[in-house]
């Protein structure tokens, strides 16, 4: 899956599948321009920066934590690392048996 199939699959989950309309507004895109990206027309950058900006501005508003790796890395051991890696690779092979039943 594409990074941009995530990014926009992620949006539309966190808001409950909301109308062209909302994401607009939401976003600021025009109208014309979201339906073309949630059909599969290449995203700009800007308009990859919006989409995660809003991601993880509902995820905290909702009280999940956004974890961004690239940001706290060096602030944390090795140790803690490997564990934060071991336990999102679980969660992801559970995702994936769930999805294939």
């Amino acid at each position: 899956m594409s990074l941009q199939k995530k990014v926009t699959d992620c949006y539309l989950k966190l808001n409950n599948y909301p109308t062209l309309r909302f994401i607009s507004q939401d976003t600021g895109m025009q109208l014309t321009r979201a339906f073309r990206i949630l059909n599969g027309a290449p995203m700009r950058v800007s308009e990859y920066e919006i989409l995660k900006e809003k991601i993880i501005e509902r995820m905290s508003s909702e009280g999940i934590s956004y974890f961004f790796l690239e940001e706290s890395w060096m602030d944390l051991s090795t140790n803690e690392l490997r564990e934060i890696d071991y336990l999102l690779q679980k969660k992801l092979k559970i995702k994936k048996i769930k999805e294939n039943i």
